[in-house]
């Protein structure tokens, strides 16, 4: 009872902390700059309704919520929203005040002030004309005059939504503004020196890689001039797309030199088409988004540049992480450059939420992450072409030595090696194939294959080698697949293969298989070697001794069952003379016969006619007379060569019923039935 009246008070209280007033923002002499997030009161308007009449209103007024955040932030949100906030004017230095809303693209946005008695609103925003602003700044600033006690009204529209507001001084607003232009400056200065010395660059080496970098750098320029506000006020002031759109257009044309650069700069074409193939995917999407830019809302091209954006990079990360390890020099240059933007990103957001303090870095992170990962690309692409150099004249000296000194040697060498291998394969009695990652078998394959197979399996697919069906050749398709992925190692995949072929006249071939690696690693697979062996005399050895056991075990059983083994003989031929007459009857009562039948043979190890006589029980199950006639006439045949093969053992059978007293003889028979009168 004592825990849930201490649940509801804490609860009380802290709604009574939601609806409590926020502090007034109070102005003192030697303070110039105040951020003012914890000094708002907010209200969510969803129908786009209110006034300012009605949010002075006291049933309106009381549902104003203080903001918990120093910037408060409702990103998507569809709602208009009021920000309230109270100004004491304790300074008796300074009279006129500017009051900025820094959130760079906020649709729309309304300062009401009270002049007179009477409310003055003041509409600006993204969307509207750079003239509409009152004060001609990149944010959308507004001189105020509070009293002692004065009260305002913010008003914004979005989606995204946000307020990030500030109060500072006229000094102090002009000298933040021109530090911040002084950076601004020296980070475009860096990316316009960036552009022109890859351009003279690509002019002079004609490197397709160095005429995507300058686009790139020419669009992450342009892209950062409209996020950074100086859009709307030195390229179009009258126009509101560009600030808005224009910024999608940007991310889509950065996107796409991006892209085509990284295809170049890792070799992805020729290195990894499927992760190409990807890349591809991707510029189709930036293309759509660039089209978008012009017809779509803000909020869907948000959307889409979010999703684009973050798709892109976790494939473009796992492209050049790919080529990382496959030791491609230039690939680390590429991954360190990228690995500026997101650290960047968390500085910036930890500013935001206040976990790091605002100053000249923090406030700057995003501009310095992403010229630091230019620069590096720039010094990448440098690298990139030392070691095109480094290897082309590594590769020439190779060519030459080999070439002056050991071709002739080397030529005579290799045929010999290549000769006593060869000689020393075809003698093992085993055939060898060479499979690609396609299943087809390389030149070289050993002259038994043609035999073993009947056919010359160079040029041709495994799968097609072995007539496979449709089921087991898609199977056989996704094997060699994940052989190729290395996500598995060799070991777990080998046993999945194809294990054997049953060629003509009853051959049966064997198949293993033995991986070649790529060199200087243990788990790229570049072949694979197809061993083929011949098993058919061991599999023929294993039958004929089957035989063996099972016609030692039927003398045993027989000799030492001689009445079962003749009645059971007796009833076989019993049911096969009755047969034309009773196999129109129950099905039941036939199947059951059989079926005896089969048990009482398999009691004597016969297991060559119970094999007929399923075939038989297959039958009747199905309802095909034609097929079980012919079932039936082929057990009779076998039934009677049986008789044929053991006719010593029947013969020996009934000797032994003779003997023991369990039979007569026919003549003993007949000297009775003489004698009697």
């Amino acid at each position: 009872m004592i825990k849930l009246i201490f649940c509801f008070f804490l609860l009380f209280s802290t709604y009574n902390s939601l609806l409590a007033n926020a502090p007034p923002v109070v102005l003192k002499d030697g303070k110039e700059f105040y951020e003012i997030g914890f000094n708002l009161d907010i209200l969510e308007d969803p129908l786009h309704q209110l006034t300012i009449d009605d949010v002075n209103k006291p049933e309106w007024g009381k549902r104003f919520k203080k903001s918990e955040k120093i910037v408060p932030n409702f990103g998507w949100s569809q709602s208009t929203y009021w920000a309230r906030f109270k100004v004491q004017n304790k300074s008796n230095d300074q009279r006129v005040w500017f009051i900025s809303h820094n959130y760079l693209t906020q649709d729309y946005i309304t300062l009401f002030k009270k002049i007179n008695g009477r409310w003055e609103s003041s509409p600006t925003g993204d969307k509207k004309p750079f003239q509409t602003r009152e004060i001609e700044d990149k944010s959308f600033s507004f001189k105020i005059k509070p009293g002692k006690k004065s009260i305002y009204f913010f008003k914004i529209t979005g989606p995204p939504n946000r307020f990030i507001l500030s109060i500072s001084s006229p000094k102090f607003f002009a000298q933040s503004r021109t530090a911040e232009n002084l950076v601004s400056g020296i980070f475009f200065g860096l990316y316009i020196t960036l552009i022109l010395y890859n351009f003279f660059i690509f002019i002079s080496t004609k490197s397709i890689s160095y005429f995507y970098y300058v686009f790139y750098v020419f669009s992450v320029g342009i892209y950062l001039f409209i996020i950074q506000g100086f859009s709307q006020r030195f390229l179009a002031p009258k126009s509101t797309w560009i600030s808005n759109n224009g910024q999608f257009f940007c991310a889509g044309i950065i996107f796409i030199f991006l892209i085509l650069f990284t295809i170049n700069f890792l070799k992805l074409k020729e290195a990894t088409p499927k992760l190409f193939k990807g890349l591809q995917f991707f510029i189709i999407v930036c293309s759509f988004l660039i089209i978008s830019s012009f017809v779509n809302s803000f909020y869907f091209n948000m959307k889409l540049t979010t999703f684009s954006s973050i798709s892109l990079a976790i494939y473009g990360i796992f492209c050049v992480i790919y080529r990382v390890k496959m030791d491609y020099r230039p690939a680390k240059y590429f991954l360190t450059a990228f690995s500026f933007l997101p650290i960047s990103l968390i500085i910036n957001n930890l500013m935001i939420t206040g976990f790091l303090p605002t100053n000249i870095f923090t406030a700057n992170s995003m501009l310095i992450g992403i010229s630091m990962g230019l620069i590096l690309l720039s010094m990448a692409l440098g690298d990139k072409f030392n070691l095109m150099q480094e290897e082309a004249l590594k590769k020439e000296s190779e060519a030459k030595k080999i070439q002056e000194n050991y071709s002739k040697r080397l030529e005579k060498e290799v045929n010999l090696k290549t000769k006593s291998i060869q000689e020393l394969v075809e003698n093992l009695g085993q055939g060898f194939m060479v499979m690609d990652k396609n299943g087809i078998i390389q030149e070289g394959a050993t002259e038994i294959t043609k035999y073993f197979f009947n056919t010359n399996p160079v040029g041709k697919s495994l799968s097609k080698i072995l007539k496979l069906d449709e089921e087991k050749n898609e199977v056989f398709y996704k094997w060699i697949k994940n052989i190729w992925r290395g996500f598995l190692s060799f070991k777990d995949l080998r046993g999945l293969g194809p294990k054997f072929f049953k060629g003509d006249h009853g051959r049966y071939i064997e198949l293993d298989y033995k991986p070649i690696y790529k060199a200087g690693t243990n788990r790229k697979i570049d072949r694979v070697i197809c061993v083929a062996t011949d098993k058919t005399q061991e599999i023929e050895l294993e039958r004929q001794l089957e035989l063996d056991k099972q016609n030692a075990e039927f003398i045993t059983t027989c000799l030492q069952s001689p009445v079962e083994f003749v009645d059971l003989m007796e009833d076989t031929f019993d049911l096969l003379e009755v047969y034309p007459e009773i196999k129109n009857d129950n099905e039941g009562e036939l199947f059951r016969k059989f079926h005896t039948l089969k048990a009482r043979y398999g009691q004597f190890g016969v297991k060559e006619l119970t094999h007929y006589i399923n075939e038989i029980e297959t039958e009747i199950s199905k309802g095909e007379k034609v097929n079980l006639d012919l079932k039936v006439t082929n057990f009779n045949k076998e039934i009677n060569n049986f008789v044929k093969k053991n006719r010593l053992i029947i013969e020996a059978a009934n000797k032994f019923m003779v003997d023991h007293g369990h039979a007569v003889q026919v003549s003993d028979v007949m000297d009775k039935i003489k004698k009697s009168k």
